[in-house]
């Protein structure tokens, strides 16, 4: 493999097809180098979590990157017998370039794909993409390159057609807070995450005050990401109607 080209096609978690890119994407190149590795202790809490029910899995992938750990939930929810509904979020004009092409090989029509931003309030943001040495971190930012549509994480779930969301993964490069602040103002309880698999490492700008305003219990965390379970009867955040 080392002499190929990119793009490498491969099979990943068990028969989901990728056409990947390493040299400049660190989720491609973790995936290629040992799919097996990565996040072990996080995929183990989402691999858990599908299998304890049956019927439909709610899946939003917030920060979805080339879609890898929307194929990974796709995989074992193939292998527990579980119809997977998904939402993949990604707006960067490469990845979701990419993105779409791997949804397309494995004729993902299950997996809906919003191209815009999230933010606390619908408008337009700056995002930054060109110029990365890592596609990973493509993001908003007030030095972005590019004009994009930004939407709460709200809209973006309803206008999925999404009542519920079993889990949520979300890594959207320092603006978790602020959506995640707005989505427990304005969302309904019901529609509200069990599990929340969450980057953490910008969680110094009040994320642990608003996960444990809206009843989220940390059951694992590292120095990069945490996994939360929603625990109703400590949860004290707001919703609207």
């Amino acid at each position: 493999m080392a002499s190929q080209r990119e793009p490498y096609d491969v099979e990943v978690f068990g028969g989901q097809k990728c056409r990947l890119y390493p040299s400049d994407n660190w989720a491609e190149r973790r995936v290629i180098t040992g799919s097996q590795f990565f996040d072990l202790d996080e995929r183990q809490s989402l691999a858990n979590h599908i299998s304890q029910g049956s019927g439909d899995y709610v899946f939003v992938d917030a920060g979805a990157n080339v879609g890898l750990y929307t194929l990974w939930v796709r995989s074992v929810a193939q292998k527990l017998g579980r119809n997977l509904k998904a939402l993949v979020v990604e707006p960067d004009p490469v990845n979701k370039a990419r993105l779409g092409t791997n949804l397309a090989a494995n004729q993902a029509s299950e997996v809906i794909h919003c191209d815009k931003a999230l933010s606390d309030k619908p408008g337009e943001v700056w995002f930054e993409s060109a110029n990365l040495g890592d596609r990973g971190h493509a993001k908003v930012a007030e030095s972005g390159d590019l004009c994009v549509q930004a939407i709460p994480l709200l809209d973006a779930i309803r206008d999925a057609g999404l009542t519920k969301v079993d889990a949520m993964k979300m890594d959207i490069e320092g603006q978790e807070t602020r959506v995640l602040r707005a989505f427990f103002e304005d969302a309904p309880r019901e529609i509200w995450p069990e599990v929340l698999l969450i980057e953490i490492k910008h969680s110094d700008d009040g994320l642990d005050e608003v996960l444990n305003k809206a009843g989220y219990v940390a059951s694992f965390a590292n120095n990069t990401n945490g996994v939360y379970r929603l625990n109703e009867s400590t949860a004290s955040g707001g919703t609207k109607e």
